[in-house]
């Protein structure tokens, strides 16, 4: 049985809906199941901005020990305590990270695309 097949036989048993992308990074073979759905992003986004900010720290771009002053702007409804915290804390860029990884803070992705870091 392929694997779509196999993908496709899990969703029909599921009681919500399901879509899968799946690319095998070597050969470029892809897999995609209702994959023209559109799906609420949840958390999965997270990994995608982790990665990014630790390209940034490996670049020298900016520094795990950078501070980030919190802003209203900044905050985000959802999971996590940051959405809590008075505008004007100061966080390093470690400090916004891991709340995000350890308890799925929305707060910290939204921080990334509103403050303007200086460049190293």
């Amino acid at each position: 049985m392929k694997l779509v097949d196999r993908i496709r036989d899990i969703a029909a048993q599921a009681s919500g809906r399901l879509g899968v992308a799946i690319q095998h990074l070597g050969t470029g073979e892809t897999v995609l199941v209702e994959a023209n759905e559109f799906y609420p992003m949840a958390s999965v986004f997270k990994i995608p901005v982790l990665v990014e900010l630790m390209r940034q720290v490996e670049s020298g771009r900016i520094r795990l020990e950078d501070r980030v002053v919190l802003t209203d702007e900044m905050r985000s409804p959802g999971s996590g305590v940051m959405s809590h915290l008075d505008a004007g804390a100061s966080l390093t860029v470690k400090d916004l990270a891991m709340p995000m990884t350890i308890v799925s803070d929305n707060t910290p992705p939204t921080t990334w695309s509103t403050c303007s870091a200086e460049p190293r």
